[in-house]
């Protein structure tokens, strides 16, 4: 999964550095404006936003399970 917001902006997770990857999952809202779309986008925003937490969690899982302290 790529970002498509932010310093990484289009970068796949797996080229985002831990720490990038920290905060976007301890982030609460996704990083866009929603007040100007319809419901039915603003739906589509918290899918997205979903799916991606979701991607970096497993990403950063991986992380740890390949590279133990």
């Amino acid at each position: 999964m790529r970002l498509w917001f932010g310093a990484h902006n289009g970068k796949d997770l797996k080229d985002v550095p831990d720490d990038y990857l920290v905060w976007l999952v301890e982030r609460t809202q996704p990083p866009t404006t929603t007040h100007n779309l319809t419901d039915a986008q603003k739906k589509q925003v918290r899918e997205k936003w979903k799916d991606l937490l979701s991607a970096a969690e497993d990403e950063i899982f991986e992380r740890q399970e390949n590279n133990p302290a």
